[in-house]
């Protein structure tokens, strides 16, 4: 296969577009482009008679890249070239680079317009061949300062010592997009010849100027540099006081660390924190005493750092300040100590600095390792900020089985990283498979907290394994006002292979399990311990106890499910409604009546259920006028709640014969058709005397009443059902 510039078969070149399904790719733009690089080659573009094919296929996603390849038909020569999502441009500016050489290119660096002349000078850049410096070099003196400054990035890529002399010249130029991309093509090369020039340039009037400059003397590492550098950390632009720090420190002259210490006093913590990670490299140990009292900075990124920068300097006065400064309030401050305290080649002197040290690493076995003389310090780490430290010393404490850390444990289980808990019997093999495919209902926070959970769940029973007295103390657990704590306890003690041994045990462990169905068998026994979870703080408990305590019916909790009939949430308040309805106890009327006021459409219809179940003419009064301005489906409710009641209670029928003369025709009207359906002939002597409402749709009703009672219709004659009444 041909590799080389010098394949001079290629005369006349087609070229082919492909495009995504419908997609059909401008193909004047693209054969437009490639004829004019062929054309400096000396190739033509033709439909026939070819030497060669470009294959271009364009993405529907992104028109600016494409793929392709050129390749010889001849069978006398072999060549083929593939690009993979690249721009056009780029594209065409390798082929031409590698079939025909520079010197095509430097045509079209000449010749053709502004946005070919800059693709091409950013292609050569991207490119990287140090062929295309000399024509670069002379690309530098473009009349467009949009190609100058491609051509100042290009050369920066290529990083050729060659192009320094004409990259200092291009710092003089009007604009300061292209003198900032030769500033920092300076930087890239890295070559001294250009530190003079670019420190005068230290007094440019534009700060993005400055910045570019400090950033290229920080790259070059000329100690010329230090003395104006240090003069620039008083400069009032803080990006560029944080850039002078950054080049000082890469520059690493001692000269510097003076005015640096004073700095770790900046306002700024990014200020402090670039201070200390020059401090670092520079590696003075005039710097420790400063950067030791640096490990209190108020800042952990500032105090991580610090740490990382008294490892780096090495010197022993830092040893007693960084073991002080294992204990710090964040694991990877804690982290950054360890590993400045294996740079400086400390060895813990005692056990409390070994723990701290393991701790501060991570290094969980060997804490395990260490048995109970750990376990005060890793208990104390469980509040740590850091939930995978948590999820570890859960993991560290289980192994090693220490009862004392059962308390802590157990405490450790109230983690609050998450609002919303994953439940505790969710399968782990669910959990996992949700997470790794992407579609996990739950935030990684969620997951996180579901594992420390698991964690600790698993902990307190290798701990209880090892100690019986333990399980004792997880049994008191059951009561604990944490619905989550107590479904982790019961996981605890289901593990263990447990067994209530009295039925207030069973009764905790079942409602802790959530296993609502077992409470309820139960019976009697389950209600009192049902009615205290009335007050859950976990609303899914509430919600569950008083569906249980409705299925048991026992007369005991009606007082205090009235009292949950003000609950926040609507869904309790439905559920409460429905256990009252359940239970039946004439009692719950008042409350329920009042409870018609919801501002919740959904729990008023069931309220009225409710009160239909319960059947107290007590609510008929209240029921009737709900009868006026209700849409279909509430009537409805209303209407059938009110035949419930008058089935069950005789008084029912006078409230609703009085209302038959009630002042509002709609209620006069929705009462006798409601009397018509429940059929109590007691009704009769009123309806008659409906018949003569003066509204026709009363009497309307009250005559279908009528008919529907009697069987029997004498249609609104008022005389013939009086007379056969009274006959």
């Amino acid at each position: 296969m041909r590799e080389t510039g010098d394949l001079g078969e290629i005369k006349r070149v087609k070229v082919e577009l492909e495009g995504e399904s419908d997609y059909l790719p401008d193909s004047e733009y693209f054969i437009g482009i490639a004829e004019k690089f062929f054309r400096y080659a000396g190739v033509e573009v033709v439909d026939k008679d070819y030497d060669a094919v470009l294959r271009v296929y364009v993405t529907l996603e992104d028109d600016e890249k494409v793929s392709g390849k050129i390749f010889f038909i001849s069978d006398v020569v072999r060549f083929s070239y593939q690009f993979r999502s690249e721009t056009f441009i780029t594209a065409m500016t390798k082929i031409i680079l590698k079939i025909f050489g520079i010197q095509p290119l430097k045509k079209v660096l000449k010749r053709e317009s502004r946005d070919l002349r800059a693709g091409v000078a950013k292609a050569l850049g991207k490119i990287g061949d140090a062929r295309a410096v000399d024509a670069l070099i002379e690309a530098l003196k473009d009349e467009d300062s949009y190609v100058r400054k491609s051509v100042a990035w290009s050369l920066g890529k290529i990083r050729d010592a060659r192009a320094v002399d004409a990259l200092i010249e291009a710092l003089k130029d009007m604009d300061s997009d292209v003198r900032k991309k030769a500033i920092w093509a300076l930087g890239e090369i890295g070559d001294a010849r250009a530190v003079d020039k670019l420190v005068k340039m230290l007094n440019d009037k534009d700060s993005d100027v400055r910045k570019s400059v400090v950033e290229a003397l920080g790259k070059i590492k000329d100690t010329r540099d230090v003395i104006p550098l240090i003069k620039l950390l008083n400069d009032k632009n803080k990006y560029i006081r944080k850039k002078a720090i950054w080049a000082l420190g890469e520059i690493g002259d001692a000269r510097a660390v003076d005015k640096l210490v004073k700095m770790l006093n900046d306002k700024d913590s990014d200020v402090r924190k670039s201070v200390v990670e020059a401090l670092g490299k520079i590696k003075d140990t005039r710097a420790v005493d400063a950067l030791i009292e640096a490990l209190k900075d108020e800042d952990r990124n500032v105090r991580k750092n610090v740490a990382k920068a008294l490892g780096e300097i090495g010197d022993a006065r830092a040893v007693d300040a960084l073991i002080e400064a294992l204990g710090d309030t964040y694991s990877d401050v804690r982290s950054s100590v360890a590993e400045a305290l294996d740079e400086i080649g400390w060895e813990p002197r005692n056990d409390e600095e070994r723990v701290l040290y393991y701790i501060a690493k991570g290094d969980w076995d060997e804490c395990v390792k260490m048995g109970g003389v750990a376990v005060e310090f890793l208990i104390e780490r469980l509040k740590d900020k850091n939930s995978a430290v948590r999820i570890g010393v859960a993991k560290a404490l289980g192994e090693i089985g220490d009862a004392r850390a059962v308390d802590a444990l157990i405490e450790a289980l109230k983690d609050k990283d998450s609002a919303v808990r994953i439940r505790v019997a969710w399968p782990l093999e669910e959990i996992v498979t949700w997470a790794l495919v992407g579609i996990s209902p739950w935030s990684l926070e969620e997951i996180v907290t579901w594992a420390l959970g698991e964690m600790v769940t698993w902990a307190l029973g290798e701990i209880a394994k090892k100690d019986l007295g333990v399980v004792e103390n997880l049994i008191k657990v059951l009561r604990d006002e944490d619905s989550y704590v107590r479904g982790r306890i019961a996981k605890v003690l289901g593990n263990l292979g447990w067994e209530p041994k009295s039925e207030e045990e069973r009764v905790l462990y079942y409602i802790a399990k959530g296993d609502w169905d077992e409470c309820v068998k139960m019976g009697g026994v389950a209600v009192e311990f049902l009615i205290e979870r009335l007050k859950d703080k976990d609303s899914d408990v509430r919600r569950s106890a008083a569906e249980a305590l409705g299925k048991i019916g026992d007369g005991r909790a009606v007082d205090a499910l009235i009292e949950v009939l003000k609950d926040e949430d609507s869904v309790i308040r439905i559920r409460v409604a429905e256990a009252l309805g359940k239970i039946g106890d004439k009692r719950a009327v008042d409350a329920l009546i009042e409870a018609l006021k919801d501002q919740n459409r959904y729990v008023r219809e069931s309220i009225i259920r409710t009160l239909g179940k319960i059947g107290d003419a007590k609510a008929i009064d209240t029921l009737i006028r709900m009868l006026k301005g209700v849409d279909d489906k509430v009537g409805e409710l209303v209407k059938n709640a009110i035949i419930e009641i008058a089935k069950k209670d005789l008084v029912a029928i006078d409230k609703l014969v009085k209302a038959l003369k009630d002042n509002d025709s709609e209620i006069r009207k929705k009462v006798a058709r409601t009397l018509g359906e429940i059929g109590d002939k007691r009704a009769v002597d009123a309806l008659i005397e409906a018949l003569r409402d003066s509204e026709g749709i009363v009497r309307f009703e009250a005559r279908k009443a009528l008919v529907n009672i009697l069987r029997m219709d004498f249609g609104y004659d008022y005389e013939k059902w009086k007379w056969w009444l009274s006959g």
